[in-house]
């Protein structure tokens, strides 16, 4: 129920990529959130929260952290837990282990009080069936603009046809200047 002229308070999972540029894109946003009087669950792997945890100095009675164990996959060097503590080309060893954090996850997030309203996610791509399972909405918030999201994507296999080139204006555009702006630039 909404007090009069007060927004509702929401409990907010998160649950960002494990990278460091993600995961501060997501403390941010937490900050915000918190700042409003929102709480949120932070689910990340143990070491991340080592480092992640002096950086929760705004709001620690509103941001807590939950450690995930990052279990071991084949190829993927012992105590790798982020995308730091990898090369790139071992970041999909790394996405194999998030995708192996589920049953933690799902754990985490039905034995949480009380329950996350909402759980926000970049790349976990199981999220979303996740939350839907105990009852919570799930929100894409993602760190990187839409155009690199694009150039990552392999689901175009065909470009989209290109709308062809349009004849310009047939009266030539007039433009005008206040002469004190090219002053400035040395033209009068």
């Amino acid at each position: 129920m909404e007090m009069a002229g007060r927004s509702p308070k929401w409990h907010r999972g998160m649950y960002p990529w494990f990278a460091f540029g993600h995961m501060s894109s997501y403390l941010h946003l937490a900050n915000e959130l918190a700042s409003r009087g929102h709480t949120i669950t932070f689910i990340l792997p143990k070491k991340a929260q080592s480092q992640l945890q002096p950086l929760n100095h705004l709001h620690p009675n509103l941001i807590t952290f939950h450690p995930l164990t990052v279990p071991p996959v084949k190829g993927l060097p012992p105590g790798a837990e982020t995308a730091s503590d990898v090369l790139i080309s071992l970041h999909p060893l790394l996405a194999t282990a998030m995708d192996r954090t589920a049953d933690q996850v799902e754990a985490a997030l039905r034995d949480l009080k009380p329950k996350p309203d909402f759980l926000f996610f970049d790349f976990p791509y199981r999220a979303p069936a996740l939350a839907s399972k105990l009852g919570i909405k799930s929100i894409f918030y993602s760190t990187a603009s839409a155009s690199a999201l694009a150039h990552m994507s392999n689901t175009l296999p065909i470009p989209p046809p290109v709308t062809p080139p349009q004849p310009c204006c047939s009266a030539p555009m007039k433009l005008g200047c206040r002469s004190s702006c090219l002053n400035r630039m040395g033209r009068c």
